[in-house]
């Protein structure tokens, strides 16, 4: 007969797996509306880079590198005959779950911490917004990040070198991400511990690198773009634009702020400190896609209301009733989120793209916005929109012809036979209506009879 006074201690895996199952409901509470991809503006993009590459090309892979919408892992997956869907979807989904499984190793033997860390990773709406904007890239870096900054605090040189790696094949803005973060705690330590020998080749480079900015016409001209660049999408990053982003974060930030405190009072991670600085002073400066940096602050409010919640000792009931009920909440909050959140392109509308065909069509979208979902699912047609892909005319001629002024000045400069896509924005023109042959709901083949 069994004591009953003997405890049955339940093994860690199956408290991980409990925690991770709010952050795949979640999840698939998205997908019951439909495929996450019809939620992100960039989903076209990554399909059709996934979709339009040769993975003999030399030239391919290192473009990939630099930046884009493709990457390098888009060309070992054609390699290896895996199929663009299966890639950018499937994969997009396991780096959610893999993202939280990095919180937990990031914690370490911090079991507790750990799991608070997934649960939280959970309940974040900043993460469940960016999710649902399809940041491809982004969710692919993050996880190793996260793995990047536990094996440089561990000084496991060998898993560095293949986290940042990883991160490097990724996504360029957080590898600039991770570089800052740990050349900052390097220097943080070595002037900590009075080692001023050991910054003096990491200053030079430094200083080396701002003059060859400087003086550099080419470096300089990039870099003045990034800095100053006219395009609102580059300068802000269009991430949770007009939203009030306290009512956003005040959760979470009641939650880090003692974490905080008590990880400079125990002396804490330095590099997890640095890390959220170095986000912090990159949004406040409002430096090149400063909003996307909220993504990366809120990774550090996760790690510190973590970090807080397992200091915590939950021997008494009340203390287990008080943190249920704050993680039900989060929860709830972050339900409601994610029902409110709707497609931005119906699956009948992305058939009726798909069914178009019409041989040597240039097709032209009236919206900067349906770009993306001509991109990826109209069949090799030449495409143009406001300011993206085969475009020749300026934002003031774009202007100029919605409001119905030089309209065959403007359709001269594009290819024959134009088809117009009116989705997001149907022109008011009465010439054009005239001259608009519907082909289907959005798509309009344009008589030249009017203009020649």
């Amino acid at each position: 007969m069994k004591n009953p006074e003997t405890k049955i201690s339940t093994p860690p895996l199956a408290y991980l797996l409990f925690a991770l199952v709010p952050l795949l409901i979640i999840r698939l509470v998205l997908l019951a509306k439909g495929p996450v991809g019809l939620f992100g503006y960039d989903y076209g993009f990554y399909l059709f880079a996934a979709t339009h590459l040769n993975p003999l090309s030399a030239s391919g892979w290192l473009v990939a590198l630099w930046g884009g919408y493709s990457n390098p892992l888009f060309y070992a997956a054609k390699l290896f005959f895996i199929p663009p869907n299966i890639l950018i979807n499937e994969f997009y989904l396991f780096f959610s779950p893999l993202l939280a499984l990095s919180f937990y190793w990031l914690f370490g033997n911090n079991k507790k911490s750990a799991l608070f860390a997934v649960l939280l990773c959970a309940g974040s709406l900043i993460q469940t917004e960016s999710y649902s904007m399809f940041l491809w890239k982004s969710w692919a870096a993050m996880p190793f990040l996260l793995l990047a900054i536990k094996f440089y605090q561990e000084k496991k040189w060998n898993g560095l070198i293949f986290s940042a790696l990883a991160v490097a094949l990724t996504h360029r803005t957080t590898l600039i991400v991770l570089l800052l973060s740990l050349a900052a705690s390097y220097l943080t330590e070595q002037i900590l511990d009075k080692k001023y020998r050991k910054i003096t080749l990491p200053l030079a480079a430094g200083l080396a690198l701002t003059l060859a900015v400087i003086f550099i016409p080419h470096l300089k001209s990039v870099v003045g773009e990034l800095l100053q660049n006219k395009n609102d999408s580059v300068r802000t990053g269009l991430f949770l634009d007009g939203q009030n982003l306290f009512l956003l974060f005040w959760p979470y930030l009641l939650l880090a702020l003692p974490g905080i405190y008590l990880s400079f009072k125990k002396r804490g991670s330095l590099t997890a400190t640095v890390f959220s600085l170095v986000c912090l002073a990159w949004f406040l400066l409002k430096l090149p896609f400063y909003r996307r940096f909220l993504i990366y602050l809120d990774l550090s409010l996760i790690y510190y209301g973590a970090y807080f919640l397992g200091q915590i000792d939950y021997k008494h009931w009340g203390k287990k009733l008080g943190i249920a009920l704050v993680l039900l909440f989060l929860f709830y909050l972050n339900f409601q989120f994610t029902a409110a959140k709707q497609p931005l392109i119906s699956r009948a509308e992305i058939e009726e793209i798909k069914n178009f065909n019409q041989p040597g069509a240039f097709i032209l979208a009236t919206s900067a916005d349906d770009a993306p979902w001509l991109l990826g699912f109209s069949n090799n047609a030449r495409l143009g929109a406001p300011g993206l892909l085969e475009d020749p005319n300026s934002y003031e001629d774009w202007q100029n012809f919605w409001q119905g002024q030089n309209e065959i000045q403007f359709i001269s400069h594009y290819p024959r036979p134009l088809f117009f896509y009116q989705r997001s924005y149907r022109l008011q023109s009465q010439f054009l209506q005239q001259c608009l042959i519907p082909v289907s709901e959005n798509f309009f083949r344009y008589n030249y009879k009017c203009s020649d």
